[in-house]
């Protein structure tokens, strides 16, 4: 893995004077950057400008060589398609590999189109994502048809797909014999018990037991009375990345439906997402036992809404032991509790590697963050700390900011949002946060707080003399007013889950 994203916890809001916003994109210019690999997907309107669209295709008939196309994010109008499927036609994807439209609002019938196009047109295509456009079981067969033998990456997810359609994919999958099946994303897209059946035949039956490294499954309804097949599946494949956050499956990984068909997490796995999964407290053990395979790669663990209370954090903690390769780990909305922070202060530290924390709507309050400052002073690689609504008030902010500072951790981003900090508080923090302690820090996030205009002069002193830019959200605060008269404004940052799923196949 080569990379973690900053992390998404809330939206990117106001900001004070940061970054200068760019009104239009020039497209020529932009292809010139990297002629082979065209990536539209942070300039989604781009396309709407005539000239844009046709610089676009001129470089790809002329250039001929583009090896990866991000139109995502992109409304699939009409022309846009014609052009596109009137270039594939004229031979300008002959060397794509990789073809995103997620989010494109594709309609069934242009995919049919397109995919009919690109089976004889774009030989070297071997990634497909056409994700977010609840394109519905009309776009299956078209699907179905396309699948080409090399392929190595199929993202489908939040399609809308019927349990019985996503059973039919899969059976084409496993009827194709891919043999470098790398990806597959089908979250968002309902399942069943035959789905899982289906699913299971793809991981045992067919070399994805081995080439298939990263699986997402989120909200497809799974639950562990019909995905146990799965889990039996997964624990022998060679998988490292899995998401199957917001289902009810956590249990089909900790319990098997018979003795001798052993479950638990693969060796193997780098990234987990449980997220959003009930776990009762008589199971924590368990999950925490299914993990121990693993826990020597296990870079990034996401439990978010799943390890509810301390009592089950500590029980998880003692029981999965040190994660040493660990860079990103998840404890929002867990329930925890002040009685956490020694845990906390004593568990995390193991973790030599950590990038990324959150901690978010967790009641730490200021007693738990204090038995907290111990341990954050020994993460020395922290550049994400996410502790918005943990009730830390000013004490505990300053406590956290001293203790980061301790640790000379290379600190990018800081959320303290909705956390009862006042001018008083915001100035201390921002002393402590100089572009001399706190060089790196490029996006602080303070909103929901309990400050007033004049923590503006603080936050401008802070930023004053920085190199680097530093992103400051301030949503539902008198600071609103202030950033909202300027045209500035910062970026969104890239999902980790996301980004993590990129790395692993770098």
């Amino acid at each position: 893995m080569t990379a973690v994203a900053a992390p998404v916890t809330h939206a990117a809001g106001t900001s004070l004077p940061m970054v200068a916003q760019t009104a239009t994109v020039d497209l020529y210019s932009l292809v010139q950057q990297d002629p082979l690999h065209i990536d539209l997907s942070l300039h989604p309107t781009a396309l709407f400008d005539h000239d844009n669209l046709q610089c676009l295709t001129t470089h790809l008939l002329q250039f001929g060589a583009v090896e990866s196309l991000d139109l995502s994010n992109a409304t699939a109008e009409t022309e846009l398609l014609e052009q596109l499927i009137r270039t594939a036609e004229a031979g300008g994807v002959e060397r794509v590999a990789h073809l995103s439209l997620r989010g494109a609002q594709l309609h069934p019938l242009q995919l049919d189109h397109l995919l009919k196009v690109l089976k004889t047109r774009a030989p070297q295509l071997t990634s497909l994502d056409v994700s977010d456009n609840s394109l519905g079981d009309a776009a299956v067969e078209a699907l179905v048809k396309w699948v080409p033998a090399s392929l190595q990456s199929l993202r489908v997810s939040s399609n809308s797909f019927s349990a019985a359609a996503v059973t039919q994919l899969l059976q084409a999958l496993t009827a194709a014999r891919l043999p470098c099946l790398t990806t597959l994303e089908l979250s968002g897209n309902k399942f069943d018990a035959k789905t899982c059946r289906a699913l299971s035949v793809l991981l045992t039956a067919t070399e994805a037991r081995t080439s298939l490294k990263t699986l997402c499954l989120a909200h497809c309804g799974l639950e562990a009375a019909n995905a146990s097949c799965v889990a039996e599946a997964l624990h022998t494949s060679a998988l490292e990345l899995l998401d199957v956050s917001d289902n009810d499956c956590l249990l089909c990984f900790v319990f098997p439906a018979e003795p001798s068909r052993p479950v638990g997490f693969p060796a193997s796995l780098r990234v987990l997402s449980v997220a959003d999964n009930a776990c009762k407290r008589t199971a924590v053990a368990g999950v925490a036992q299914a993990l121990r395979g693993c826990r020597e790669r296990l870079e990034g663990l996401f439990l978010s809404h799943t390890l509810m209370g301390d009592a089950a954090f500590a029980a998880f903690a003692s029981g999965v032991g040190s994660l040493p390769a660990l860079r990103v780990m998840d404890l929002s909305h867990c329930g925890l509790t002040y009685r956490s922070g020694k845990v906390l202060a004593q568990q995390l530290p193991m973790s030599t590697q950590l990038e990324e924390l959150r901690l978010a709507d967790n009641m730490l309050e200021v007693e738990g963050v204090m038995d907290f400052a111990s341990g954050l002073e020994r993460m020395c690689r922290l550049t994400h700390l996410d502790l918005g609504s943990c009730y830390l008030g000013n004490c505990g902010a300053v406590a956290v900011v001293t203790s980061m500072l301790r640790s000379c951790a290379p600190l990018e981003c800081l959320d303290l949002s909705d956390n009862g900090i006042n001018d008083a508080g915001f100035r201390d923090v921002c002393n402590l946060l100089s572009r001399l302690t706190c060089p790196k820090l490029r996006r602080f996030v303070v909103s929901k707080n309990a400050c007033t205009t004049c923590t503006q002069r603080s936050l401008v002193e802070m930023m004053h003399g920085r190199q680097s830019t530093c992103h400051v959200v301030a949503d539902e605060t008198p600071l609103e007013e202030v950033a909202s008269s300027s045209s500035c404004c910062g970026s969104n940052p890239s999902s980790t889950l996301a980004s993590m799923t990129n790395s692993i196949l770098e």
